[in-house]
């Protein structure tokens, strides 16, 4: 191209046709008079590429180059873009999505609720009124629950709850018979429970032979299966049962404690207190086994070691009743009122049973009228 025909942008220094107004590259208006300097003309004339073949003013197609460019950024600006509002619909999509804690979940516009069944209604309607202490006013529901449903464990046995809370016992143990007889394995377990309590020893001794039988890992069961069986003298009986349950879990302290009192009711004192000894050598915190090997060693004559243990043991466990119960009776037993009389009263106060601390109490009182007597004035 003549260097007349060219025309040099001042703003950015592009070359452009002297016919053109404008700026190929930066778009701003062209001086006319301000056209190529003879230097740039010989730079050009030297180069390898004549100043023809540059983009910005190759002939008639130059424009189409502007244009091109114009929609390639445009084409590459909108695929950014649309790239983006992808990512942030599934961002959000995500966000919106994403359960909130404690929010109940709304069934979608239109859907219809799920029928609760009348007897369920009922049902809920009963339970509510036990938890607000009218047992009493939960009975009718009940009642007709029975009627409408003799099948359902569930009703039988919440029913036998609410007779029990209003002491018609006669009439909650046949509900929980039913209860068991519908659902052994569900409420198999409470029946004898239940039984004991009534006093009904001979039916519960069953129904726990029955239910240890058939669970003989259930060491709640066992227990107390183990424990009325002692209050009748069978101990034969309560450690077949209790080793029965301790060869499926040896390591079950509660158990490997009863047994040792079981042995000791049934006159197998060393046997017990081997077992004693043991479990403090794996937990010397232990103030009822503590309580339990003191009182044994006590009772054959073994005062100074039983001492020792408790004295070791309230400084390991201050707040243990048993070990203030037992230290009183062995400092009564010295003569030592006054000290006795004090672990008789601290251990009242710490007893979680109102009988048992009105009668040590009631003893530490009279101790203490004892020594006012024979205390010299």
């Amino acid at each position: 191209m003549d260097a007349e025909n060219v025309i040099i942008c001042t703003a950015c220094g592009a070359r452009n046709k002297a016919s053109w107004e404008f700026c190929a590259r930066c778009a701003e208006p062209l001086d006319v008079g301000s056209a190529a300097p003879p230097a740039l003309e010989a730079l050009a004339a030297d180069a390898d590429v004549a100043p023809d073949d540059d983009p910005f003013i190759d002939g008639p197609d130059a424009a189409d180059s502007v244009a091109s460019a114009f929609w390639a950024v445009m084409l590459f600006l909108l695929v950014v873009g649309g790239i983006g509002v992808l990512w942030w619909s599934v961002r959000g999509a995500k966000l919106e999505t994403t359960p909130v804690y404690a929010l109940p979940i709304l069934p979608p516009t239109g859907a219809r609720p799920v029928p609760i069944p009348k007897e369920v209604d009922k049902f809920i309607e009963a339970r509510a009124r036990m938890w607000h202490g009218d047992a009493a006013g939960a009975l009718p529901l009940f009642d007709q629950l029975v009627v409408e449903q003799p099948e359902n464990a569930v009703y039988r046995f919440t029913y036998g709850q609410a007779l029990w809370d209003v002491q018609r016992w006669d009439d909650s143990l046949n509900q929980l018979r039913a209860a068991a007889r519908l659902a052994p394995e569900g409420y198999g377990a409470a029946l004898p429970h239940a039984l004991a309590a009534a006093h009904h020893t001979q039916e519960a001794l069953r129904e726990f032979d029955s239910v240890a039988a058939a669970q003989p890992a259930n060491s709640q069961v066992v227990t107390e299966y183990a424990e009325l069986l002692g209050t009748t003298g069978d101990y034969r009986t309560a450690d077949r049962v209790l080793r029965r349950a301790l060869a499926l879990n040896p390591q079950n302290l509660e158990l490997r404690a009863l047994l040792g009192s079981t042995l000791e009711g049934a006159g197998d004192v060393k046997g017990a207190q081997d077992i004693y000894r043991a479990l403090l050598s794996e937990d010397a915190t232990r103030a009822d086994i503590r309580a339990r090997l003191a009182h044994s060693l006590w009772t054959q004559g073994q005062g100074d070691e039983a001492r020792t243990l408790c004295v070791e043991g309230l400084r390991l466990s201050p707040n243990s009743a048993a070990l203030h119960r037992d230290l009183g009776e062995m400092m009564e037993s010295a003569g030592e009122l006054k000290e006795a009389a004090a672990h008789y009263r601290e251990a009242a106060r710490l007893s979680v049973t109102p009988g048992i601390s009105d009668a040590l109490i009631a003893h530490a009182g009279d101790l203490e009228q004892r020594l006012a007597t024979t205390t010299p004035s």
